[in-house]
């Protein structure tokens, strides 16, 4: 298997370098650094620590890019929180500044999909 650890420390990379022991381990220290690693090698699985809003950015290019790559998130627990929130939660999300437009694109498709799933039930 290979693994890309991105934005890990050496305590962590030396860590992360025993627990994989069977397998090939890359480290990048930025997202510039990890997106080359992963254009380079078959990378089954990221190991990302999420230290801004930024970094989710390299999270979306892996899941546009590459599918079939398998993503672990380390995050802070007030930015865990957050993403529980949205992830859990019922919401629909909109880019600021708000546009109504968007904000009816938004509740229309909010609307269709509660129908779908009382539908589907």
């Amino acid at each position: 298997m290979n693994v890309l650890a991105v934005k890990k420390n050496k305590f962590q990379i030396n860590e992360l370098k025993e627990f994989f022991a069977d397998s090939i381990l890359f480290s990048a220290h930025s997202n510039k650094a990890a997106i080359q690693k992963l254009t380079e090698n078959a990378i089954d699985l990221a190991l990302i620590s999420i230290n801004s809003t930024s970094d989710f950015g390299l999270v979306k290019y892996i899941n546009d890019n590459f599918g079939e790559t398998k993503v672990v998130l380390s995050i802070q627990k007030e930015m865990q929180d957050a993403v529980s929130v949205i992830t859990k939660g019922k919401y629909t999300t909109v880019e600021n500044p708000l546009r109504l437009k968007e904000l009816k694109n938004a509740l229309k498709n909010k609307t269709e999909s509660v129908e779908q799933i009382q539908t589907d039930f």
